[in-house]
């Protein structure tokens, strides 16, 4: 089947965590070659790091007095009131907090899974609300066109809003230091994204004539926002 309830992509969960970020991290993260090849050809995405600085800007932030406003801005609003509330609680702990740079690591991103949600509202959390449905692409394009054909309301200027979710695992040259934990600055770290249209596109079946996988399901304008570190929030 294609379509099926949104579901998380990690099955680990961390709730003892005081910030959205576990300090010993994923040892062995698993890859998915069908993930990859749909960020790079689906996507048409052939240089990934820039999810990767996306997530080091973040944590190499933490400190910084700007931290919340520039974390609204790349990061789901849930996430950042999870760091808000865990950074107060480590502030009356008296626990120092900072994020630590190693550039001797090498930096990598393995794609771990995908899913397209319908009916998604990007302005808003990615945990406030209920999509419709996550569809899982098939491994033959036109599968996929077939469904979207009996799910749009007007075959030619109408369509269901399409937003992409990817999960992923970090490993970057910046790592957070919490006082009394240990620090484990070669683990990767569970990063979810989803990219957030700043225009829809209405002529989706123009779209799936000139076979435009890309701007069908990003659009002509995204960026990506970070909507889970480490499995911290659940649905």
């Amino acid at each position: 089947m294609f379509l099926k309830r949104i579901a998380s992509s990690f099955s680990r969960s961390h709730h003892h965590l005081v910030i959205p970020y576990y300090n010993k991290g994923f040892q062995q993260p698993f890859n998915k070659s069908k993930t990859t090849e749909f960020v790079k050809e689906g996507l048409n995405i052939k240089d990934p790091d820039g999810f990767i600085y996306a997530f080091n800007n973040v944590i190499a932030s933490i400190n910084h007095e700007d931290f919340t406003e520039f974390a609204n801005i790349t990061c789901d609003s849930e996430l950042v009131k999870g760091f808000e509330t865990g950074l107060k609680r480590l502030k009356d702990n008296n626990q120092l907090i900072e994020p630590i740079y190693d550039p001797e690591i090498e930096e990598e991103i393995i794609f771990s899974n995908y899913g397209i949600c319908f009916e998604l509202n990007d302005e808003q959390s990615y945990y406030l609300q209920k999509p419709n449905w996550q569809l899982e692409l098939a491994e033959i394009k036109f599968e996929f066109y077939n469904i979207l054909h009996q799910m749009l309301k007007n075959p030619i200027t109408q369509g269901p809003k399409l937003t992409v979710i990817l999960d992923c695992f970090i490993k970057c040259k910046t790592s957070i230091k919490i006082q009394n934990f240990e620090l484990h600055p070669y683990a990767y770290h569970a990063v979810k994204f989803m990219a957030k249209k700043h225009v829809h596109d209405l002529n989706i079946l123009s779209m799936m004539k000139e076979s435009n996988f890309e701007k069908l399901l990003l659009g002509q304008s995204y960026n990506w926002r970070i909507i889970n570190i480490d499995n911290f929030l659940k649905r």
